[in-house]
């Protein structure tokens, strides 16, 4: 099955995962820039997943940022979606460039901006539950 979460709805995941699963309050962000990659410089969308948390270093409280990298954020949702029978397959991040023509004349170009609408996740139910029978156990 393939199932698509907004950009919001892919934040509340991630945040769920820390709260559920490694007991910590952090707050996700989901941001995208145009970048350049290859080596031929390709314009390109850049998205950047970043978790942060509140934690007091020597006496002074203090805010941690940490990028996760799409391999920990299929690695987090592979965990967080075990809790709810599914096994994950693959996530795709939805971004991309859009490109819109600006001014006039000798002054008219070309103008790229980056956008991150979502992931999509590919899922299967787990099959080894049986609804509505218990095991025979005697």
């Amino acid at each position: 099955m393939e199932v698509s979460f907004t950009k919001e709805e892919t934040i509340k995941l991630i945040e769920e995962y820390y709260k559920r699963l490694e007991d910590r309050e952090v707050t996700a962000s989901i941001s995208s820039k145009k970048g350049y990659t290859g080596w031929q410089n390709e314009e390109a969308c850049v998205t950047t997943v970043t978790v942060s948390e509140k934690m007091e270093i020597a006496g002074m409280e203090k805010e941690v940022k940490e990028a996760i990298t799409t391999d920990q954020l299929t690695t987090l949702l592979k965990a967080l979606f075990e809790l709810y029978e599914f096994d994950l397959t693959s996530v795709t991040i939805n971004d991309g460039l859009n490109s819109r023509w600006e001014g006039y004349g000798y002054n008219e170009h070309e103008v790229k901006s980056a956008y991150c609408k979502g992931i999509t996740v590919n899922v299967n139910k787990k099959k080894n539950h049986t609804l509505g029978k218990r095991p025979n156990n005697n």
